[in-house]
């Protein structure tokens, strides 16, 4: 996963490319499908370089010239969309396997007096469990 942090990632532009590239591969065409085939593998191209200044060179253009295009109709795109970046996958994975770690192991309830949340070990069985805000005591099954 670690290779993947100098790499450009995804973009508007990125996007674009594989919706024409789908659009175009939909047609029952050779030279259609070609001209598809060529905008997907561009489009990866622009996610595995790593040479960041001129995709986002390549991206603002893209976008001034969709404004121009757009600004017709009264609309604008930011020109400061962020990238779709790999470390944040880092962060996203290990936020996931804490949750899915707390929720195999312990069971959250909310106190029946206070609405306070509690967290309770799993497979103990029926407990007498003790609000920490409230000391209101009441039974439940884990």
């Amino acid at each position: 996963m670690y290779f993947l942090r100098s790499l450009y990632g995804i973009d508007l532009l990125t996007l674009v490319l594989f919706c024409i590239s789908s659009l175009f591969n939909v047609f029952n065409n050779y030279f259609l499908s070609l001209i598809g085939s060529l905008f997907f593998i561009y489009g990866l191209l622009r996610i595995f370089s790593r040479n960041k200044y001129n995709r986002k060179k390549e991206l603002n253009k893209f976008i001034y010239y969709l404004n121009k295009a757009l600004s017709k109709f009264n609309l604008t795109i930011p020109s400061n969309l962020p990238t779709f970046d790999y470390d944040s996958l880092d962060y996203y994975i290990k936020i996931f396997k804490n949750k899915f770690y707390q929720w195999k192991h312990f069971k959250i309830v909310k106190c029946p007096n206070c609405s306070q949340k509690l967290r309770l070990p799993r497979k103990k069985g029926n407990i007498i469990v003790t609000c920490k805000r409230c000391l209101h005591k009441f039974d439940l099954r884990t």
